[in-house]
């Protein structure tokens, strides 16, 4: 189990954050609810539930980053047990539990705010690959 472990944190580490595509589809967010949001308060509603969810999802990434760093130093050590990697993960497991729960809750929000064209604006949907 321990092997099982060590390839899950070479995976994470590999492949990244666990903050999903919300992150990515968030970075231009703002710009976007800049140009499609014409009435001033509910753009400043819609940009202050961004700005919410963009700090969730930063804090988490330092937390992650903290979490796996502190297993890397643990793996190093011969003698860690399986326990004391589960000990070490447990927080990180919390902490995306939550963030995502908040996020999603932000997202709900931002849904109520902008009417259905400025979403398809602020958010567009991807083209398909070739």
């Amino acid at each position: 189990m321990l092997w099982a472990t060590l390839a899950f944190v070479l995976i994470v580490l590999c492949h990244g954050s666990t903050a999903g595509p919300f992150a990515k589809a968030l970075e231009n967010a703002e710009s976007r609810i800049e140009k499609a949001v014409h009435d001033s308060s509910r753009r400043d509603r819609a940009l202050e539930i961004v700005k919410k969810a963009k700090g969730l999802l930063h804090e988490h990434a330092a937390q992650e980053k903290k979490t796996w760093n502190d297993v890397i130093q643990l793996t190093r050590a011969r003698g860690t047990t399986k326990a004391t990697l589960e000990d070490a993960l447990a927080p990180l497991q919390h902490d995306a539990e939550d963030t995502q729960t908040k996020v999603v809750e932000l997202r709900f929000q931002l849904v109520g705010v902008l009417t259905r064209e400025e979403w398809h604006q602020v958010f567009p949907i991807p083209p398909k690959p070739k």
